[in-house]
């Protein structure tokens, strides 16, 4: 395993920091806080041969008081070389965000990209069922993402929606190309 944590070549592996509790991201400060420690733990996990990503919801893309917005301020105060970023581009969408637009402006810290599509009412829906371009996201994330999560919160049928979003996506044409 080398130090950006892959087997091999065409796999890593991978701890996600999945969410952060309201009490610790209030303020600027709660956030440049979280920036520190998702540095030293993503130096750790380095350290123990893993690579480290941190998972978004809409909350990181909404401006605190002070007019800060907690996922510029995780982009920059954060080491590129110990914190990657695992996009749902749901949740960016839900932040008000344009996913295509935010994976084209931070392509090379994208490393893990959880797809679920987003229906006009603003629940999770099947890709290809919303409002969400995949086609033009899954080539622009091609650029660097490792892999791609299809992902459906609340189906109630999950074996017929994950059939749904599987077959869309492999109607997609889009050639994933490494550089």
């Amino acid at each position: 395993m080398d130090r950006r944590g892959r087997c091999g070549s065409d796999w890593a592996l991978f701890v996600v920091c999945p969410w952060v509790d309201e009490g610790l991201r209030r303020t600027k400060g709660d956030w440049l806080r979280l920036c520190d420690r998702l540095n030293a733990i993503g130096a750790a996990l380095r350290k123990a041969g893993l690579a480290f990503a941190y998972h978004n919801h809409d909350f990181e893309f909404h401006r605190l008081d002070d007019g800060t917005l907690p996922y510029a301020l995780l982009l920059d105060r954060t080491e590129r070389d110990f914190v990657e970023f695992e996009l749902d581009v749901y949740w960016a969408k839900r932040g008000g965000v344009d996913p295509i637009h935010l994976i084209h402006r931070i392509h090379n810290r994208i490393k893990l990209l959880h797809l679920k599509d987003m229906a006009r009412d603003g629940s999770v829906t099947e890709l290809g069922n919303g409002m969400i371009d995949f086609p033009q996201l899954i080539c622009g994330a091609s650029i660097s993402a490792d892999r791609m999560f299809v992902e459906q919160d609340d189906a109630k049928d999950p074996l017929s929606s994950i059939a749904v979003s599987f077959n869309y996506l492999k109607r997609q044409t889009c050639k994933r190309e490494r550089g």
